[in-house]
């Protein structure tokens, strides 16, 4: 059979378009979310650190951040390069992207760990900025006595877009013993600025560090950027030094009681880190193993019974029951003590107030008795919410206020000064204390929407800190949850949010279980006994003051040791709302 030129023509048409319908029959379709998800996973594999691809989406499309979201992640989107986001052919929000027709797009991934959740991102236009440490280096070891202990390390943007206010933070541990094992213990942290940096651009850092004793140190160095991820490096050395000198003392507390072991604390002043109380502690009273608290304070174990009565004989410092005084270390029945003339008459005053007792008691029918500073009125009715707070904020911390026996008016007054009855924002992205606009009706939101503090600290209505109250980030039941933590800084604390109702498989993220552990917080350190704050005056004078009942609950809400001058007022600022709701 002879074939023609025009016959092997169209025989060869025919072939090729049978080959394309089975290759069509047989090929699968790009599916573009699936990828998305792939890239998610890279990079929650890789944390604060970016990965790339081309993506084709072959229809139009739509999808929004819940897609990607997970009981551990919450995701969002962001054109970054407005060139490469052609109105035409996709709009991209931060909770939604739409594509218009179908197209190809260079799409990146990156994942930064926010305590509890994954926060992910997704780029479209190019790739993002990206912070790179590229080397941590220093000596092997040091000697403090000739020379200064130092490292440096180098870093560039390996991204297409510049990179805008970085730091780097770096944080120092010393090798410690611990009933024989070895552990590390935060000797110091702080944080550099680094400024800006141009897409591909490099550049190299040298610090000093302040380091005063013999030991091994871990040193990491973390850079960021708000919107180039992060990278971390650790390095570690030896340290000698022939003298070493501390204006570091410690005195010992007293005994006390918790879930029915024993322990007690030692008390350091002067002292700059955590390891240098603790070390202290235990070079003064062998007879204690104490452990790593704060810079402030040891605790150990008192493996002896607590007696009813301590007397410090140099103090005279009592610790009996209030019908009770000390008597040689032995509790017994209080004299009667009498002031002004000393006689009660028909129609008479006893005396001058005051007269004959000693400071911080007054005379009242000529007996001395405890004078309660003014620590204001708690109204203790049912308050009226008069200027349009989130209604269903107010009810539930009344609600919740009042079967835990606190005063209502007390903890709206602390809602109202920590985050004006706000739990959510109204516009995604602008959660900030700085920049939210209170959303007065909802009570629920993604987690771009949860109210922040200024420095990304605390959340929600009540301003619960996750550094100081991790535990109460974490949602599970509470038969699961321990009473004791151990929080960021290392040290040992009470949980928060251990056993409350409002919290049993729930986090602070919940508004319900947000009030809730305000609440407790307020309640647990609810004193009849003084406490000391200690704070410095804006010209830089050292200074204390005591408070107690509720307004030492106020003071600790906000930190008994003053941070700045800013927190001096705390609890008059709070006081003050109080005649919002009466």
């Amino acid at each position: 059979m002879e074939f023609s030129p025009f016959k092997l023509i169209v025989y060869g048409i025919v072939a090729l378009a049978l080959i394309l319908i089975i290759v069509n029959f047989f090929l699968v379709n790009p599916d573009p979310i699936k990828e998305l998800k792939e890239g998610i996973s890279l990079s929650e594999n890789d944390l604060g650190k970016f990965n790339s691809k081309k993506i084709f989406f072959p229809e139009a499309v739509s999808f929004s951040s819940k897609t990607f979201n997970s009981s551990n992640r919450f995701v969002s989107f962001q054109c970054n390069y407005t060139q490469k986001c052609d109105p035409e052919k996709i709009n991209v929000d931060l909770n939604s992207v739409k594509l218009l027709l179908k197209q190809e797009q260079t799409v990146s991934f990156r994942c930064i760990q926010d305590y509890p959740l994954n926060e992910c991102r997704i780029y479209f236009g190019i790739e993002p900025a990206q912070i790179i440490l590229n080397e941590l280096n220093s000596n092997e070891s040091f000697n403090l006595d000739s020379e200064k202990a130092l490292i440096s390390f180098s870093y560039f943007n390996a991204g297409s877009i510049d990179a805008n206010n970085c730091i780097s933070e770096i944080e120092i541990k010393r090798e410690e013993k611990e009933n024989g094992n070895s552990v590390k213990s935060l000797y110091d942290s702080f944080e550099e600025n680094l400024g800006d940096l141009f897409a591909g651009e490099s550049n190299e850092k040298i610090i000093e560090l302040n380091l005063r004793d013999s030991g091994k140190y871990f040193v990491t160095v973390k850079v960021s950027c708000p919107d180039a991820g992060n990278d971390k490096k650790t390095v570690s050395f030896n340290v000698s030094k022939t003298v070493t000198s501390s204006n570091c003392s410690a005195e010992l507390g007293k005994p006390f009681s918790l879930d029915s072991i024993n322990y007690i604390d030692c008390l350091c002043e002067k002292c700059n880190y955590a390891f240098e109380c603790r070390n202290k502690c235990n070079e003064e009273f062998n007879e204690f193993e104490f452990e790593l608290i704060s810079s402030e304070k040891a605790t150990a174990k008192y493996n002896k019974e607590i007696p009813e009565c301590e007397c410090s004989q140099e103090t005279q410092e009592i610790d009996c029951a209030e019908n009770e005084e000390c008597d040689g270390c032995n509790c017994v029945e209080k004299t009667e003590k009498l002031c002004g003339n000393g006689e009660i008459n028909d129609g008479e005053e006893c005396g001058e107030t005051g007269l004959n007792c000693e400071i911080g008691f007054i005379c009242s029918n000529c007996k001395c008795i405890k004078e309660i500073p003014d620590t204001g009125e708690w109204f203790s009715g049912t308050p009226e919410n008069k200027k349009g707070y989130n209604q269903v904020i107010f009810n539930k911390i009344v609600e919740i206020a009042t079967r835990e026996g606190v005063p209502s008016i007390l903890v709206l007054s602390v809602a109202r000064q920590e985050s004006n009855f706000t739990q959510c924002c109204k516009e995604s992205g602008k959660n900030h204390s700085t920049d939210c606009k209170p959303d007065l009706v909802s009570v629920s939101c993604d987690l771009d929407k949860l109210l922040l503090s200024y420095n990304n600290s605390s959340y929600g209505v009540m301003q619960i800190n996750k550094g100081v109250h991790p535990d109460c980030f974490e949602t599970k039941p509470n038969a699961s949850r321990t009473r004791t933590i151990v929080n960021s800084k290392g040290e040992i604390g009470d949980n928060l949010c251990y056993g409350l109702l409002e919290c049993d498989n729930k986090s602070v993220l919940d508004f319900e279980c947000n009030i809730a552990a305000g609440i407790e917080h307020l309640k647990r350190y609810h004193s009849s006994i003084p406490q000391k704050y200690d704070c410095t005056n804006l010209e830089g004078k050292h200074y204390y003051e005591y408070f107690e009942i509720w307004d030492i609950a106020l003071r600790r809400y906000n930190g008994l040791y003053c941070p700045d001058n800013g927190a001096r007022s705390y609890v008059e600022d709070v006081k003050s709302r109080a005649s919002d709701f009466k």
